[in-house]
Formats: structure tokens, C-alpha cells, sequence
């Protein structure tokens, strides 16, 4: 019995985690591409957000040096101290022939919300493992 019990308090607190810690990495991977995290060179936001309200976040900065790259996805993961993304490109693996022009992110865009009025931290993961931060104040 006391087994049982420990397993559902153990269970709970998984689901809990998964709750707070909720993840956007939904993504279906097609295995005919290489994935690759994407260098963000700058982001923008508006500067009045409101708890509860959908705003969004643009991206800028280069995804690949020719046609054949192209956006594949963010990776998301918000918590109660803000929000980490991973930008992600893909790349076909049998990219032979591809233009010459540079493909970027031009104001690609994620949307957002923040559901407790509060300081926040919108961290962006760089390929090398460094951090692209700005604060986030929601009122």
C-alpha cells in the first residue's frame, strides 16, 4: 500500500513538472534532413504586455549561407521564471544543387503569453551555448 502511495505522489510530481516546466517541442522530425540551432542575432517585442494576452516575439539573424536551408522549428520551454527558445533550421541531406542566396529569418515570428503579471527573463539559445537575453516585465 505504501508503495502504491509513494508511485502516485512520484506520478503527480512528474505531471506537475511537465506543467510548469511545459515544453513546444511537438515536432515531427523528417529524417531526409539535418537539424541545426539557429544563431539569433536579435529579437523584437513590444514593450507593454499585459498577463493572459498573446504577443509576439520576432526573430532575426541568418539560418544558412544558401537555398537549400530553410526554418524548421522553435523549441520552447517556459517556466515561472520566463522563457528559454531554440531556433531551429533544417537542411535536406541530399542537398546537392541549392541558390546562392543567404536564407534569414526575416522577422520570423513566436507567439507568447505570460498568464501572471510579474519580471521575466526571454532567454535565446545561441548554437555555441550562449544566451541572447532580454527582461520581460508583465503587468
Amino acid at each position: 500500500m505504501i508503495k502504491k502511495i509513494k508511485y502516485a505522489i512520484a506520478c503527480l510530481g512528474l505531471l506537475s513538472m511537465i506543467g510548469i516546466y511545459g515544453c513546444d517541442k511537438e515536432m515531427i522530425f523528417d529524417d531526409t534532413f539535418d537539424y541545426y540551432m539557429v544563431e539569433v542575432e536579435n529579437i523584437a517585442f513590444q514593450e507593454t504586455i499585459f498577463a493572459g494576452q498573446e504577443f509576439n516575439v520576432s526573430f532575426f539573424g541568418t539560418i544558412g549561407n544558401n537555398g537549400c536551408h530553410s526554418f524548421s522549428h522553435f523549441a520552447v520551454i517556459q517556466n515561472e521564471q520566463g522563457v528559454e527558445i531554440e531556433v531551429w533550421g533544417k537542411i535536406p541531406k541530399d542537398a546537392d544543387i541549392c541558390t546562392q542566396n543567404i536564407v534569414s529569418l526575416d522577422n520570423t515570428i513566436k507567439k507568447l503569453t505570460f498568464e501572471n503579471a510579474g519580471d521575466y527573463i526571454l532567454k535565446i539559445k545561441q548554437p555555441n551555448g550562449s544566451y541572447l537575453e532580454h527582461q520581460i516585465i508583465v503587468f
